[in-house]
């Protein structure tokens, strides 16, 4: 080992080009692992976390049947006093989690977005660690809450705040509270699935107390900690029991007060979830795996062509030991220890690439954390002595796959043969050298391939006619005040001012019941303003938008669009159609062509649109001001002094509609992006491979080659006689890769409502494209011995 690394020969040009394609291959693996590390490491911050279980609900409402964290209230009670094996419960209001909370101090006031609002048994659950205050009695009372230690420092300075108070107001609420803090908490350095900076114990919606009306309903996470050693499936079976009961109970007296029930029981409908399995196997969206599985496949592919890359680079650099190993053998030298010789230098190179690679990593760290949306640190949320011993195991495999092939290789010839003939004992190793070029590009024709069909799909998201403009709109999370809206329309710049419960990155999930000749039909109800259509620029098909014009717009007039129209019927308009389980009168005023408000992933849903001045939950809207663009400043700054008259200490957020929606494209343009890293790396490794592979061969016959210039040919034609085969191998390696990545590609396709059709001319350009840089490599090469001398090397052979 010493010797080789003393040894300059060592550090040749091959050298540093193997090293660098492998370092390449074990930075996509690192930086995966890197991400699967901070992925697994949800909810380890404490052992006492392993106690900890979530209810999951399997829920049907208006015939869609879906997994939900959110419970009604009523089952935390129940599940209290029915629970033997419960240590302590708490509830997570979902309400309360919902927006911007102003947040006023003694002499500051702030905006926080990342507060929760909980029952008073939230500490008996989780394990947090106290800085101050009291544990036992925190979040007890009402009206009380506690902090982490950066927010306490970023309000008053200190951390030193317990029993000091605040004032925290919400959009639907008339006036400001008063909450007393009584503890500073720190938070894990370690990802968590509960996100927060502060959590409250508030008196409106007191989770403590169980709701009576049965037209209330109160969604919220439910958390429990078992004893230790608690039955889970037992506790399984017994919640799905307590379930049932109380939701059929529930149920029953709601329909026997002739309240709507649109919800369902549903076998084996109520699931505990440990924590951990809540974020690995989420049963509401994707799960990690959704995600790291295919990034898991890309960086092994990467991988195993560096690899590839790098046993073509050590075999063709081994043309020139074929003598000196030779005399080994004559001399007695065993295949075991040419073997361990052998090793001994891939170890080397392997553990240089594999420092290169840690050093890649790091320096990755910052783009990696902003491609994944993720807080990778080494210092704070990675296991370092775990992430040390997997990167000794990818160091052993590495070393062992890269050394298989040039270990046999180099060991198995007879060394007379060598020195008879040089050449004849080798040919019968091209065959596996060209297998490792047909491989190595067949993956990247599988990453180029890929490359151009996201390419091209994320383009036509971005040129297709969406149905609506989001340009130059201004969107406010508000409440709806009439007033306000008015002031606002009466700024210069602003062309409309429309309020809507719909919001561009969130699912409409308002079903609404609607009834035409007979046959009843239920879409999406949309609440929204006069304004509203006018501002997102809809395109109308037949009739017209509301106006103020109109007195009974606001009363029973509805605007659908087409495929509500065409679900209900032809030729709606003017027709009345009867909504809601009360049936009353709707007359249909304009139908407006179905616009891609949620992008272009799912398929735009049957949707009503109708006046409604008390849009949303709790009194809050999503604001839409339509502005002209020379006068963006002047309208900001006029909406911002409006909004502190209605508001004070409550400072205003905004964002523009047409960041937000292209936010919706933002993974696959991440994902894009992933891909030409590796699409651009595996070109390079299979080129690097390739010209290897030339080498060698050209190495072989230099006397041929000699010969055949010397009796006249060109470089023009020893080209093309030596680049015909590798054309072909690398014709019959795009062969290959279009099976593959035609399925790949399409499934991905088939996660949009809204697609190209597989472009078969991306298969065609990567062919010529493979082609002409494989030309141009052995062109290259060619090139390199082209003006040498024929003498030299018939008198070298």
């Amino acid at each position: 080992m010493v010797s080789i690394l003393l040894n300059r020969k060592t550090y040749n040009t091959t050298f540093f080009i193997s090293i660098i394609g492998l370092a390449l291959g074990l930075t996509s693996l690192i930086v995966i692992t890197l991400y699967l590390n901070y992925e697994l490491n949800y909810d380890r911050w404490s052992p006492e976390l392993k106690h900890i279980y979530g209810a999951g609900v399997l829920d049907e409402a208006y015939d869609k049947e879906e997994w939900t964290y959110y419970c009604d209230s009523r089952m935390g009670f129940a599940l209290k006093s029915g629970m033997p094996d419960v240590k302590a419960l708490t509830m997570i209001s979902l309400a309360g989690g919902r927006g911007q909370i102003g947040i006023t101090t003694e002499n500051n006031s702030f905006l926080e977005k990342d507060m929760l609002d909980c029952d008073s048994s939230f500490f008996d659950v989780f394990p947090y660690k106290f800085i101050a205050g009291n544990r036992k009695t925190a979040l007890k009372n009402p009206n009380t809450i506690v902090i982490s230690e950066s927010l306490a420092k970023k309000w008053f300075g200190t951390k030193e705040v317990v029993g000091r108070s605040v004032s925290l107001k919400r959009w639907n609420q008339d006036k400001s509270i008063s909450y007393q803090i009584e503890g500073v908490i720190e938070l894990p350095a370690l990802p968590s699935l509960l996100h927060f900076t502060a959590i409250y114990h508030s008196s409106s919606g007191n989770l403590d107390i169980p709701p009576t009306d049965l037209g209330e309903t109160m969604p919220c996470r439910i958390f429990m900690r078992l004893n230790p050693g608690a039955n889970t499936e037992r506790l399984q079976t017994l919640a799905y029991g307590i379930y049932a009961r109380e939701m059929g109970i529930l149920y029953d007296s709601r329909r026997n007060h002739n309240l709507t029930v649109h919800n369902k029981i549903l076998p084996d409908g109520f699931r505990l979830q440990s924590l951990e399995d809540i974020h690995i196997h989420p049963l509401q969206g994707k799960g990690i795996m959704n995600i790291a599985a295919p990034l898991i496949g890309l960086s092994v592919l990467l991988l195993l062509l560096a690899i590839t890359n790098f046993t073509n680079l050590s075999v063709a650099a081994s043309f020139y030991r074929i003598k000196s190993i030779s005399v080994k053998k004559i001399l007695g030298a065993s295949r075991i220890h040419l073997m361990l010789e052998i090793l001994g230098e891939v170890a080397v190179k392997c553990l240089t690439a594999l420092l290169l690679s840690c050093l890649l990593s790091v320096l990755l760290l910052p783009f990696i954390n902003d491609i994944f949306q993720i807080s990778i640190s080494l210092k704070q949320n990675i296991n370092l002595p775990v992430f040390v011993l997997q990167l000794l195991g990818i160091f052993i495999m590495t070393c062992m796959l890269s050394a298989v092939y040039p270990c046999l290789f180099l060991t198995n010839f007879s060394p007379l043969g060598a020195f008879r003939d040089e050449n004849g004992s080798m040919n019968r190793r091209q065959f596996v050298g060209n297998t490792l070029i047909v491989l190595q590009f067949s993956i990247t024709v599988v990453f180029i391939v890929s490359l151009i069909v996201m390419t091209l799909q994320i383009r036509y998201m971005q040129k297709s006619d969406l149905g609506f403009s989001p340009m130059g709109l201004l969107h406010i999370e508000s409440p709806v005040n009439p007033r306000m809206i008015s002031e606002i329309e009466q700024l210069p710049g602003v062309k409309y001012v429309g309020v809507s419960s719909q919001k561009s990155n969130q699912e409409d999930d308002f079903l609404f019941e609607t009834s035409y000749e007979g046959q009843i039909k239920k879409m999406f109800l949309i609440s929204v303003g006069y304004q509203t259509l006018h501002a997102l620029n809809v395109q109308v098909q037949q009739g017209r938008l509301f106006s103020k014009e109109y007195g009974l717009d606001s009363e029973n007039a509805v605007v659908l669009n087409k495929a509500a129209a065409d679900l209900l019927g032809k030729n709606m308009l003017g027709k009345t159609i009867y909504g809601g389980r009360e049936r009353f009168p709707l007359t249909v005023v304009g139908v407006i062509n179905d616009f891609k408000y949620h992008g272009f992933e799912q398929k735009v849903g049957p949707s009503a649109y109708m006046i409604n001045t008390h849009i949303g939950s709790s009194g809050t809207s999503n604001l839409l001001i339509k502005i002209d663009d020379r006068a963006k400043m002047m309208v900001i700054g006029g909406v911002k002094g409006i909004w502190e008259r209605y508001y004070p200490g409550y400072p205003l957020r905004y964002d523009f509609l047409e960041d937000e929606y292209n936010q919706l494209n933002a993974e696959h343009e991440r994902l894009k992006n992933i891909y030409y890293i590796f699409s651009t790396v595996s070109l390079m490794l299979a080129l690097i491979g390739l010209f290897a592979l030339t080498t060698f061969m050209i190495r072989q016959r230099l006397k041929e080659f000699s010969i055949r210039k010397t009796l006249g040919a060109s470089s023009a034609t020893i080209l093309t006689m030596i680049s015909r085969k590798y054309l072909w191998l690398v014709l019959i390696a795009n062969l290959l890769a279009y099976p593959v990545v035609f399925f790949w590609a399409n499934n991905w396709l088939d996660n949009f409502a809204y697609r190209i059709h597989m472009p078969f001319g991306a298969f065609i350009v990567t062919t010529v494209l493979s082609l002409i840089t494989t030309g141009i490599t052995l062109a290259i090469q060619i090139g390199s011995i082209a003006g040498a001398s024929p003498v030299k090397y018939l008198k070298s052979n």
